[in-house]
């Protein structure tokens, strides 16, 4: 959770960083330490805007952050972290709201709650994780997305996972690499122990949100295959029911 004393909420920011909107997400996902103190961490915006500046100066601000560090069964833990900075801008006039979550629950949590966080020990939590870079910004061949979504109870003990989003990749059909690539996550965050998310200050069952690039397999003895990009239609049973 954010210290006490956090400095997110006075990070100053021009409109003219907006481009032609007046609002932007910055989203963020860190590793505490079991002191509070901040490590590894990468921001993103799902905007389109030329943000480079804005999360610039959300990252060089966590730099200096020190979060109050979470705990399980009594200790503390290391655990990693999702949370957001909203900024809009009215008038010439912006203002940051940070908020521990990504926004995924607004319509029925609203702003007062805090996601379920991960307790990992290492930089390794699933295949592919240490490899993250920013979202939606990866057109090269060979790299695409994905959103993956598991419920989490009150405890802290997932249950359930699954696809919430997912872009550029493709299905193999010979060895299918890619969907066990997936289902292999998919398993893996249901393994993992979590401090669960909180709604105004009591302990809640609700999901954690993992994206992350892909780096999936699309080339065959030195080709490049065309398969056509995978759809929740060729494996229904991976994605979340809406």
């Amino acid at each position: 959770m954010f210290g006490p004393s956090s400095g997110l909420t006075d990070i100053e920011i021009v409109q003219e960083e907006f481009g032609s909107i007046d609002s932007v997400a910055v989203r963020c996902q860190v590793f505490v330490e079991t002191d509070g103190s901040l490590t590894d961490y990468l921001c993103v915006t799902d905007d389109g805007i030329d943000d480079r500046s804005i999360i610039a100066t959300v990252s060089d601000r966590l730099a200096t952050e020190k979060f109050t560090p979470a705990r399980a069964d009594g200790s503390k833990v290391r655990v990693l972290m999702n949370f957001a900075v909203f900024f809009t801008c009215m008038a010439g006039d912006c203002t940051a709201v940070p908020v521990p979550h990504h926004g995924y629950h607004l319509e029925a949590l609203g702003l007062d709650y805090v996601a379920p966080q991960p307790i990992v020990s290492g930089r390794e939590w699933y295949d592919g994780f240490e490899d993250r870079g920013p979202l939606y910004a990866s057109g090269l061949r060979g790299s695409g997305w994905f959103t993956a979504a598991v419920e989490v109870d009150s405890e802290g003990v997932a249950s359930t996972s699954c696809i919430y989003a997912l872009a550029n990749v493709v299905w193999d059909d010979t060895r299918q690499q890619n969907r066990k690539k997936l289902e292999s996550i998919l398993n893996r965050l249901v393994e993992t122990r979590y401090v669960p998310g909180f709604h105004e200050g009591t302990p809640v069952q609700t999901q954690f949100f993992e994206s992350n690039n892909f780096r999936f397999a699309v080339w065959e003895n030195g080709q490049a295959r065309d398969r056509g990009f995978a759809t929740e239609q060729e494996a229904p049973e991976l994605y979340c029911e809406r």
